[in-house]
């Protein structure tokens, strides 16, 4: 097994035994973790492992504090704009260990929503700042940080 699945397979455990996980993937894993004897996306680190060589299931960071469940099947493979991920995507997951990336992330565009507004720029530059902006909002926002 290289590295990349075995640090897949462990988020993978991670987010199937997680508390207060955000986004609709997280909601599905908290779901099934109320069902003892039920279906469980990841039962086991073994099949967690196994599910990443196969390259379905296998959890890849999308570098703004989310992960994508779809591994190599992620239609945002290289995010440059966090507004492009759908946070209500079937395979969008996270928990409150980014919340330091968010609140620097928020805070940055934050004071550049302020930055352009007070220098009068394009209304379309803002609103695009506003959405990055917003996109992180909205999970601090889940877990009471805002």
């Amino acid at each position: 097994q290289s590295g990349i699945e075995s640090l897949s397979a462990s988020l993978a455990m991670k987010f199937q035994n997680g508390k207060k996980l955000i986004g609709e993937g997280g909601k599905e894993l908290m779901k099934q973790q109320s069902h003892s004897n039920g279906f469980k996306t990841f039962p086991s680190f073994k099949k967690a492992i196994s599910m990443a060589k196969r390259g379905g299931a296998k959890i890849v960071s999308l570098g703004n504090g989310f992960y994508c469940m779809n591994g190599t099947s992620c239609e945002f493979k290289p995010i440059v704009q966090s507004s492009t991920c759908n946070i209500n995507c079937p395979s969008m997951v996270a928990d409150n260990d980014s919340i330091p990336l968010w609140k620097r992330r928020y805070e940055h565009y934050y004071n550049l929503v302020m930055e352009a507004t007070n220098k009068d720029e394009p209304q379309a530059n803002i609103v695009f700042l506003q959405l990055e902006m917003n996109f992180y909002k909205e999970a601090l926002e889940y877990y009471g940080e805002i």
